[in-house]
């Protein structure tokens, strides 16, 4: 935590690393191609470690980092040629460089820092959400005691109706959806402020200012994949290649603040009051942005970031080879080539917490949420009320 003797942390010089090497070896049946790259900049904050131990809140830095690996697992290259006119002048042709013969014409196989660029430019890699959740996440924790007021009476009702609601699922089973959105944004949502009320009443004599952390974390990955038909005069070759794609993102957010066990914030309170605004919430996170609102006003000191990592991988095989006439001579032969490169990119930047609202361009929809959709929109085709659902 903030110390009164401790100093403001001073943003030290960009530190840069690179190593990088490739090796070549071959023998009498094949040819090996490794390389690997790993490069490095970020900037330090001086006495980093000093700082920590003494309980300052250090700024988030910025820092990057790209690693590149390849190699050929198998580079294997005969071909024989028979002479039509003279069948007893066969003669065997070897080609085994120290590089994949084929390699100048087969397609790219070891990714390059201009493929991560690439990538990271075409996607858009916007995951400043994740540092307001995280925010939100921060000033949302202990029981809401307003919200928990204004829906108290669904919270009667629910126990009320709880011997009528069965007696209706066992008569009809279409009443299950009601059941479902019940049981989902009704009880669970009840116990888990009966649980935080619990924790609030446990803290009420808590001390000031407290250091929390909060990471809120987003991930995606798909593949694709392609052919690249090469064609000689002696042979026709088909090489496939795979990239998978993986993004990783993460907001985080460190706060020194004083959170009261019982909150009473009525923006809050009046959007969870609007039917069905956790379902915007699941796409533009109004609810966080409201919560988050409270970070500026009750922080001592804060910091957030974004970490971002975005991953290539590349499989380059020799799928299939077509030897065929040409010249007088029938061409034959064995073929293999198989390749694979990784490229990663580790990114971390500082970031100031989101003034508005966000929208998750990539939300993540659990197939109970899914089910919650379905759910919704068969009570709403239906004409069904929504009376006993709350988040």
């Amino acid at each position: 935590m903030s110390s009164g003797s401790i100093t403001e942390p001073v943003m030290g010089d960009c530190t840069y690393h690179k190593d990088e090497s490739c090796v070549v070896s071959s023998s009498t049946s094949s040819s090996v191609v490794a390389s690997t790259l790993n490069e490095w900049a970020g900037v330090n904050t001086p006495g980093y470690h000093k700082l920590v131990k003494m309980g300052a809140l250090l700024p988030i830095t910025p820092w990057v980092r790209d690693e590149i690996s390849g190699k050929i697992l198998h580079g294997s290259y005969q071909i024989q040629t028979l002479n039509v006119s003279n069948p007893c002048g066969r003669q065997n042709v070897y080609h085994t460089s120290g590089v994949w013969p084929g390699d100048a014409n087969a397609p790219p196989w070891l990714l390059t820092q201009t493929d991560l660029d690439t990538f990271y430019d075409d996607q858009n890699l916007d995951f400043e959400y994740l540092v307001q959740a995280a925010a939100g996440d921060i000033t949302s924790r202990g029981f809401d005691g307003l919200t928990f007021l204004a829906e108290l009476h669904k919270v009667r009702a629910m126990f009320q109706n709880a011997a009528e609601s069965l007696l209706k699922l066992l008569r009809d089973p279409r009443y299950l959806k009601q059941m479902w959105l019940e049981a989902r944004y009704g009880w669970r949502p009840f116990i888990r402020e009966i649980i935080a009320l619990n924790e609030a009443i446990s803290k009420l004599e808590a001390p000031g200012p407290t250091r929390y952390e909060a990471r809120k974390n987003a991930s995606s990955a798909w593949s694709e994949e392609s052919d690249s038909v090469i064609g000689y005069s002696s042979r026709t070759e088909t090489y496939t290649t795979t990239d998978i794609f993986s993004v990783s993102a993460r907001g985080l957010c460190i706060a020194d603040i004083t959170v009261p066990p019982i909150r009473f914030n009525p923006l809050v309170t009046g959007w969870e009051l609007i039917p069905l605004s956790f379902v915007v919430d699941w796409f533009w996170q109004v609810g966080l942005w409201l919560e988050s609102l409270e970070l500026s006003a009750r922080a001592s000191d804060k910091t957030a970031g974004l970490g971002l990592r975005i991953e290539i991988q590349r499989t380059v095989k020799l799928s299939n080879v077509a030897f065929h006439y040409a010249y007088g001579t029938n061409w034959t032969g064995n073929m293999a080539f198989e390749a694979v490169s990784t490229a990663t990119r580790v990114v971390r930047t500082p970031k100031a917490v989101p003034n508005i609202p966000q929208i998750k361009k990539r939300p993540n929809l659990s197939t109970a949420k899914v089910l919650d959709l379905i759910a919704i929109a068969l009570q709403a085709l239906e004409g069904g009320s929504f009376k006993h659902v709350r988040d």
